[in-house]
This record gives C-alpha cells, sequence and structure tokens, in this order.
C-alpha cells in the first residue's frame, strides 16, 4: 500500500482551523484524492469550528481551482513568501464552514434522505 496524500490541520482558535499543507502523491493527483481528503476534514470538524484557512502558491492554479471550487475565497492581497524564496507570493484563502455546511446538506430532506424523483 502506497501513501496517497497527506492534509495536516490544526485548532488555531476557539473557532477556527488552519490547513498547514496539502500533498497527494504525483501518480494520483488529477484523479479526485485531494477533494476526497478536504471532504474527510470538513466532515470530522467539530461542529464549533466556524472558519479553515491556509496558504496556497499564487502560481499553484490546479490547487487554487480545487479550493474554490469547494468554496475558499481569497482573503486578503497575496504577500511576498519568506525571504528565502523571493519572487514567490501565497495567497491566505478562507472558507465559512456555516456556508459550507447549508450547501452540502441542502439537498437532504429534514430525516437526512436524499429527495425522490416523482414522475
Amino acid at each position: 500500500m502506497s501513501l496517497l496524500g497527506l492534509i495536516p490541520y490544526a485548532k488555531q482558535s476557539g473557532t477556527e482551523h488552519f490547513i498547514e499543507y496539502m500533498w497527494v502523491a504525483p501518480e494520483r493527483r488529477k484523479a479526485g484524492v485531494a477533494k476526497k481528503m478536504l471532504d474527510y476534514v470538513f466532515d470530522h470538524l467539530d461542529d464549533g469550528i466556524e472558519r479553515i484557512y491556509l496558504y496556497v502558491l499564487t502560481g499553484n492554479n490546479p490547487a487554487i481551482c480545487l479550493y474554490k471550487r469547494v468554496g475558499f475565497v481569497d482573503d486578503e492581497l497575496p504577500q511576498p513568501l519568506l525571504e528565502a524564496k523571493p519572487g514567490f507570493y501565497e495567497q491566505k484563502m478562507l472558507l465559512d464552514l456555516k456556508q459550507l455546511r447549508v450547501r452540502r446538506y441542502e439537498h437532504l430532506d429534514l430525516e437526512g434522505n436524499f429527495p425522490v424523483a416523482v414522475r
């Protein structure tokens, strides 16, 4: 068995979590692994967590597209990375988990069942 990916995250304050980084094995990229990893994190956060944030390199378009697709938004202007990497910028992105929870479950009825189409 091989490692598919890593997504370490930690509680930063009473209502916020921070995704430190995200990595998917090169041979498993573009296969939905990153989305499944994010879904796992979202499903296992405490109910009191309202926001989750992360930083992404501004040129990492595949990651930025994924984060925006699941609901992250740019939180501030891109900032220069550490002095050791001149010319690199990182973007802080934020996800409002209250909105995510509404979007993820708005298709369910009150008992948590998927609606049945009637013809």
